[in-house]
């Protein structure tokens, strides 16, 4: 210590000529210069001592570390937060378990639809098919729960670091006002504050550490700031995704509904006995057989008519299909689906579209009103022409609000949606509230989905 005074200090402000402390006399040996020197030296010790005794109280005043209290609550939250965690990962250990038992009834599924298309093996396969059906509920009621538990989670640690943030603002403000404070004092108030030379020394030594544990509080600071911003997209991404498994568990519910629904029908069917079941099949494959000769006739007919008094002039030469209802309920069976559950008496031509009963239901395109049959109890349709060889079929109508050889426009009200068992206009093979709709090419059935505005 005595080495870093003298490096300071000049000697002769301690020391006589010859080395020896210097006493008082009435020889004034040392020169004016001198003694100037030596009060400058003093003054100078005592300013940059006295930023040190500053920076001691900010390390005390502020205490440098988060009070005890806050401590405490951060210790609380990571433990909330583990245990969250810790029941996160359960919830996917049930989640994967219950993934490996659906792929166990997918491949009943799979070899039952090798197996020839009979009401009995249709049956089993429905039957399976319910208990799939009802393992991807349990499954998405699983992640949903998993979903919300990470987001309270995320929660958490987005109130931790807020306050971790809060917490190192105060410290490093607290900081720069005392120094900034101390910054502005006068040498001869810093020589008055100081009790000792001695203590410049230490001060000397806090002040590297003190500036080192600032710069370390701005660098956490600036990372805690990142992470949050992370933290909080993450947020944001997670809800997201749980309303995405809440439309997916919806509709997993209303396939579920669907499925015991042709089971039933399928059951009642089987129930009766083989005469009266090979007379219900044989007018169930007529019916449809009529159905399919009527549109292939009647759309020839009308394009042929068409064709000559060039009524197609005027409408747009590709046609591009918009959804007749909106389709958020989603489709309960797709075009060929080998799930149909009626594929023993024909395959299934076009989509079937959820929707409560009555909806109203419109023109998908521009065109010309081919077949608007009024089925009565039995099964009541419209088609539609459109140029370059596109038709639209709309079945399971409950009722009918245009007619044949008429022209509608896009969006223009054609009918409403129907399907329900026992009313006007649902036919036979329905179990629900839908709207069947095809799509056919030059007469052929197509894929709606390929010809439909996503």
């Amino acid at each position: 210590m005595r080495q870093l005074t003298e490096s300071i200090m000049p000697s002769n402000c301690f020391q006589n000529n010859n080395g020896a402390p210097r006493r008082s006399s009435g020889n004034n040996s040392v020169g004016v210069s001198a003694a100037i020197a030596c009060l400058m030296a003093v003054m100078l010790f005592a300013f940059v001592a006295g930023i040190g005794v500053a920076v001691a109280e900010t390390a005390t005043s502020t205490a440098v570390v988060v009070p005890v209290q806050k401590e405490i609550r951060r210790s609380q939250l990571k433990e909330e937060i583990e245990k969250l965690n810790d029941d996160i990962q359960s919830k996917k250990t049930q989640i994967g378990e219950i993934g490996d038992r659906i792929s166990g009834y997918n491949r009943k599924i799979q070899e039952i639809r090798g197996k020839s298309a009979t009401i009995q093996n249709e049956i089993e396969l429905l039957d399976n098919k319910v208990k799939k059906t009802e393992l991807d509920i349990e499954q998405a009621n699983q992640e949903i729960e998993a979903t919300n538990l990470e987001i309270k989670a995320l929660d958490l640690q987005v109130r931790d670091k807020s306050e971790r943030i809060d917490a190192q603002k105060a410290i490093v403000a607290e900081y720069l006002r005392l120094i900034y404070r101390y910054d502005n004092k006068s040498e001869l108030e810093v020589l008055l504050a100081n009790n000792s030379f001695s203590e410049f020394f230490d001060q000397i030594k806090y002040l590297e550490i003190v500036n080192k544990d600032l710069n370390e509080n701005l660098n956490s600071l600036i990372a805690d700031k990142d992470e949050l911003e992370n933290e909080r997209k993450n947020q944001e991404d997670k809800k997201l995704a749980l309303q995405e498994l809440e439309k997916r568990l919806d509709g997993i519910r209303l396939s579920l509904t669907d499925i015991k629904g042709d089971k039933q029908l399928l059951v009642t069917e089987a129930s009766q006995n083989e005469t009266a079941f090979r007379r219900s099949l044989a007018e169930l494959k007529n019916e449809q057989a009529a159905v399919e000769s009527d549109l292939e006739n009647i759309e020839r007919a009308l394009k042929e008519k068409l064709r000559k008094s060039d009524k197609f002039a005027n409408l747009p030469g590709e046609v591009v299909l918009s959804w007749p209802i909106d389709p958020s309920r989603g489709i309960s069976t797709y075009f060929y689906d080998p799930d149909y559950p009626f594929r023993y008496v024909f395959e299934h031509p076009g989509i079937d579209v959820r929707t409560p009963q009555g909806t109203p239901v419109r023109a998908s395109a521009a065109g010309f009103v081919a077949r608007a049959r009024d089925g009565g109890m039995g099964y009541s349709y419209i088609m539609l022409v459109h140029s370059e060889g596109i038709s639209t079929v709309y079945g399971h109508l409950s009722r009918l609000v245009v007619n044949e050889d008429e022209f509608v426009e896009r969006g223009q009200l054609i009918g409403y949606s129907g399907g329900m068992p026992g009313t006007p206009g649902a036919g036979k093979l329905t179990t629900g509230p839908h709207l069947h709709l095809e799509v056919r090419s030059s007469g052929i059935p197509v894929n709606p989905l390929d010809y439909l505005i996503k």
